[in-house]
């Protein structure tokens, strides 16, 4: 079995991002667990990209690494922290990323984004274009600098249950990439999707099992190189009785040159979001915080 050269924590990386993110409607090859109606709500909205309930106004982030000291994880050094404000609509209002800040104002199908560096300066400013289907779903994105040079887009194909079938990245700014052959049981969560290089050439494969409430209970990631199986992993994901996830067990596959096995629990607020998230494994042990304030 050919075989590609991929360190430990791009393999962590890729497995614990597809972990609990959810956008079905606009982006392809997302799920998540069954949806609260104050997720449903949130939908489509930036609180929604950082798995928020209810109207949240800041969500600061900080991330630490961590060791394990009988049995439980303990902090280290602090490596990150991110402020997030939104506005009461959901959108970003600014975000401070700590070495950089960005802020946001919008105008009808238009969202543009001043960036800043560390010392407050003035970098540059970026601008997304929305087209939107009669039912008001995202059709397109086309992303632009401030000198109106198109940087990239994305673009999006529904089928007749208007979820999404395929979706195109393509541009300077990022690779372009295919997903497509998006598949989805009778309840409309995904179950299949394939990533595709320009070439055509198969890159990725994702898949997903629900048990009967719903609940997403597996998630697997393949990676291919020159169309040849390269690595991947699953996931499998336990949950409270209040219906949120508790343990997310993650493992790469046995036969890999660099198999992994990692383990993610979280402790909730009485929202329902998740203020700690506790990430064991051998090689990176961390502990995510979320400080968050609602309207």
């Amino acid at each position: 079995m050919k075989k590609i050269f991929v360190t430990l924590a791009a393999i962590l990386i890729t497995f614990c991002a597809c972990g609990r993110t959810n956008n079905v409607q606009n982006n392809a090859c997302k799920t998540n667990e069954t949806e609260s109606e104050e997720q449903a709500s949130n939908a489509g909205t930036d609180w929604e990209k950082y798995e928020l309930k209810g109207k949240v106004k800041q969500l600061t982030i900080r991330y630490y690494n961590a060791h394990e000291q009988a049995g439980t994880l303990v902090k280290d050094r602090l490596r990150n922290t991110f402020v997030i404000d939104f506005n009461e609509d959901g959108t970003f209002r600014q975000v401070d990323w700590g070495d950089s800040k960005e802020t946001y104002t919008y105008s009808q199908n238009r969202k543009t984004v001043n960036h800043y560096n560390e010392k407050g300066e003035w970098v540059k400013k970026t601008i997304t274009v929305y087209t939107y289907t009669p039912w008001g779903a995202i059709q397109n994105k086309v992303y632009t600098n401030d000198e109106g040079i198109e940087m990239g887009r994305e673009d999006y194909t529904y089928n007749e249950n208007r979820q999404v079938t395929d979706r195109i990245l393509q541009g300077i700014a990022f690779p372009y990439t295919h997903e497509t052959n998006l598949l989805y049981d009778s309840a409309g969560h995904e179950v299949q999707c394939e990533r595709f290089d320009r070439d055509g050439e198969l890159k990725e494969t994702e898949t997903n099992i629900y048990d009967a409430s719903g609940n997403r209970i597996m998630h697997r990631v393949e990676r291919f190189d020159g169309g040849i199986y390269a690595y991947g992993g699953a996931q499998r994901y336990t949950y409270n009785p209040e219906g949120f996830v508790s343990m997310i067990e993650g493992k790469g596959d046995e036969d890999d040159d660099f198999h992994i096995s990692y383990k993610i629990s979280y402790i909730y607020d009485d929202k329902g979001n998740y203020t700690v998230e506790n990430t064991m494994t051998e090689q990176f042990p961390s502990i995510q915080e979320r400080d968050i304030v609602y309207y």
